[in-house]
Formats: C-alpha cells, sequence, structure tokens
C-alpha cells in the first residue's frame, strides 16, 4: 500500500464566483481538477454558490464546505478559520495570495506575481490597497509559498528579503496546459468557425485581460505600422477588459484592421488560437504568461517578450521582441505576415514542449509541495 493521501482544504470561492474565470481563476479551477484524484479534497466557499459543471470538477471526489456568506477578507479571517478548526484538514492550500491567520494546520499560498507591490501603476487601486496589506501576512506565515514561475520565486525572495530557511519556503510550481484542449482541430471545423465569428486570413491575436501591463497600445501601434505592408491583416484583442483601458480605446479608434472581441467562451479560444498566424503577447510584466503555452500547443508562432518570463515559458521556442521598441515588435509582425506558413512550420515543431507541461505534473508538484509542509 502506498502513504495515505492527504486531506486538503482548498480556498474554491474563484471556482464559484467567475463564470467567466481569467487568470487566477483558471489556476484555481485547473488545480482543483487534477489535485481531486491525488488527495482528499475539501473546497470551502462562502455559501454564495455551489462548484457546478462550470468549474468541471468531479464533484464525487471532493468534499464541499460553504461556510458563512460574509465577503472578502472578513469571510477568510473568521468564517472559514471557524471550518477549518471544525474539519481540521492536515494541509489549507489558498491558491491567490492571500492566507487566514489563524488556520490549525499547515498553510500554502501560491503568488502569481508581485505586480501590485512593485509596479502600482499596473494594478487597480482597491487590489493594490488589499495586497499592500495581506501579502507580506501571507509571505510572513505561510509554511510553503508556491510561486509560478521561478522568475516570481526570486521577485519574492528578493522583495520580501528572505534567506536560508525562509528563502527555502518559496517553491517555483509553473502552470500546465490541457492538451485534450488544446489540441488541433481540423482544418474544416476552424473554417466553419471562422466563418460563423466573421473572421478571416490572416489575422494576428492577443488573448487577455485588456490593462496597462500587457501593453496593448504598443501593440496595437507596431500593428498599424506592419498593417502597411499587410494590409489584409487583422489584430484580434480577445478578452475582457481590465482597468486603465482609455488610451488602447482611444488607439484601437483610430486604427484599422482591429477588433475587440471581449471575453472569448473557453470552448472558443482554442480555435481562436489555432487559427492565428501568431500570438502576440509582448506584456511588460507576468508572472507566468499562460497564453504562449496553450498556442503553443497548438503548434501557433508565438511573438512574445525578451527577457521577460515568458522567455522562460516558452523555452525558447518563440519570436522575441523588445516589448518596449514599437519599431521592433512592428518588424517581426510584419515578418509573421509576410508568410504564416512558414513560421507555422516551425512553431509545429516545438509542440511536444508545449504539451509536456500539463496541468497534471503541476498537479503532482503541488502534492509534494504539500507533503513538505506537512513534515515541518
Amino acid at each position: 500500500m502506498g502513504p495515505a493521501r492527504l486531506t486538503v482544504g482548498l480556498d474554491a470561492r474563484l471556482l464559484v464566483s467567475e463564470g467567466q474565470p481569467t487568470g487566477v481563476g483558471y489556476y484555481a479551477r485547473e488545480l482543483a481538477r487534477h489535485l481531486a484524484p491525488l488527495v482528499n479534497l475539501q473546497l470551502y466557499t462562502d455559501g454564495s454558490r455551489h462548484p457546478g459543471p462550470s468549474a468541471a470538477l468531479p464533484l464525487d471526489k471532493v468534499t464541499v464546505h460553504a461556510q458563512r456568506r460574509w465577503p472578502g477578507l472578513p469571510w477568510q479571517q473568521t468564517a472559514l478559520v471557524a471550518g477549518l478548526w471544525r474539519q481540521r484538514p492536515q494541509l489549507y492550500h489558498s491558491p491567490t495570495f492571500t492566507l487566514p491567520r489563524w488556520a490549525p494546520c499547515p498553510t500554502v499560498v501560491t503568488i502569481h506575481d508581485l505586480a501590485a507591490l512593485t509596479r502600482p501603476e499596473w494594478a487597480n487601486a482597491q487590489n493594490r490597497r488589499y495586497l499592500e496589506r495581506m501579502l507580506p501576512s501571507a509571505v510572513r506565515h505561510a509554511d510553503r509559498i508556491i510561486a509560478v514561475s521561478s522568475r516570481v520565486r526570486q521577485e519574492i525572495v528578493s522583495h520580501f528579503g528572505l534567506s536560508g530557511a525562509d528563502a527555502r519556503r518559496v517553491v517555483a510550481v509553473g502552470l500546465g496546459v490541457d492538451a485534450a484542449r488544446f489540441r488541433p482541430q481540423p482544418s474544416h471545423v476552424l473554417a466553419r468557425w471562422q466563418q460563423q465569428r466573421g473572421i478571416a486570413d490572416p489575422y494576428l491575436v492577443f488573448v487577455g485581460t485588456r490593462e496597462p501591463r500587457k501593453n496593448l497600445v504598443r501593440l496595437v501601434t507596431a500593428f498599424n505600422i506592419a498593417r502597411r505592408q499587410h494590409p489584409r491583416a487583422t489584430l484580434l484583442l480577445a478578452g475582457a477588459a481590465g482597468f486603465g483601458t482609455a488610451a488602447l480605446d482611444h488607439v484601437v479608434a483610430r486604427t484599422p484592421g482591429v477588433r475587440v472581441l471581449d471575453y472569448v467562451a473557453p470552448d472558443e479560444v482554442p480555435l481562436l488560437l489555432q487559427g492565428a498566424a501568431a500570438l502576440c503577447y509582448v506584456s511588460l510584466y507576468e508572472g507566468f504568461g499562460l497564453p504562449v503555452l496553450e498556442a503553443m500547443a497548438l503548434g501557433t508562432p508565438v511573438v512574445t517578450s525578451a527577457n521577460t518570463v515568458m522567455e522562460d515559458t516558452t523555452g525558447g521556442h518563440a519570436l522575441y521582441v523588445n516589448p518596449v521598441d514599437t519599431d521592433s515588435i512592428a518588424a517581426t509582425l510584419s515578418r509573421v505576415l509576410a508568410d504564416p506558413p512558414a513560421f507555422r512550420q516551425v512553431a509545429a515543431e516545438h509542440m511536444a514542449y508545449a504539451r509536456a507541461l500539463s496541468w497534471n505534473r503541476t498537479a503532482r508538484e503541488t502534492v509534494v509541495v504539500y507533503q513538505d509542509a506537512c513534515r515541518t
């Protein structure tokens, strides 16, 4: 017989609160889904909703505890703590930056980036104030800290001045790609979807929340330059509006060939990425950059930022640009648009790299972190 399965409590509010999950919410859902076969998973929610089909969880393998419905921080620090004392899981994991202070068991927190602390202009004011208050406490008290990339781990260690045993508490566990979902579809399926959506070749695409650190003003400006040589090309900005979009809205309104799709349903994202001449992800700062991995799993070329975490995520298998040099971005976009099949052929050679970075791997490495935390 193998070792007994750990009983793990997980903050599941993001699994049920976001009908259209983005970023951290998507991480929470995929992690829970792939942890369920590996541990005895107990999900804690504020009672506002119950995880349903949208969470894609094997509900026969998890236990859901809906504590008293209080908003945000009060729920985490009171109702959640009371529930943990009653159910006594062996470990508690928050997939999103903050922790309850008085948990009766070892705790793990996932930190996705430090943008709110190190570059406050890239975070909305409410989220920045919340994290300025709560993130240092989580770093101080967590038994283990999961960073979503090695670069974020280094940032955490440096920013909070950790050393020795404190620094060893911070462990990098990368995100994954769902190879079953992000698999190339037959050409006739792709063509039918593009026709239904009114999308014509060739097109470039960005997928993500529209916010300042995504560097979309420069991307649109660069596309406008590249389009002089490729007037049939379009640029699709797919994703929900975040904050600070006024400058982007202004430049989009003045740039022909740019189309904003807002939120795209999860089952459409693979088709959107597969049909693109390239995913353009020239962010100024990311914790991991999951869309680049998903595009690579489909054999779609990726244009992304040099000297950032995206180089680590893509393993060197992308087209890198200086994200603050509009001409650098424009020149690369023009190269891709000049011969999409050639760049797609090269990208296809790197599909295996991306598809090997699975959510199953993420879950297994996360369980190792849990086991280490329980041994301290």
